[in-house]
């Protein structure tokens, strides 16, 4: 919720700067892949950013992230925010029928 939140306060200004920012190429890669290429997709970019860039436990049990990873984190973020926007977009016009 954290990475989400620092994308902005505003919904509305979030959604906007999100699909503004999806290409015309994306959108067409996006929208051709099916379920199982999403959940590769997305677990891979878990395992090498959320995961593979953890730093080393501490001793004290207090982790820091540090500002790479933070940054990472919202680029991920916002990156499966504008997947996902696009993928529900497509499984609704089909499920509603609307080219």
């Amino acid at each position: 919720m954290e990475f989400v939140e620092r994308l902005g306060t505003d919904p509305r200004q979030i959604a906007a700067a999100i699909v503004t920012g999806i290409s015309d190429d994306q959108w067409r890669a996006w929208s051709a892949d099916t379920v199982s290429d999403w959940t590769m997709e997305a677990f891979q970019l878990v395992r090498r950013d959320a995961y593979g860039r953890l730093p080393e436990p501490s001793a004290n049990g207090v982790d820091v992230l540090d500002a790479g990873y933070v940054e990472a984190a919202i680029l991920d973020v916002r990156l499966q925010l504008s997947r996902a926007g696009v993928r529900l977009a497509v499984v609704l016009n089909k499920t509603l029928g609307t080219p």
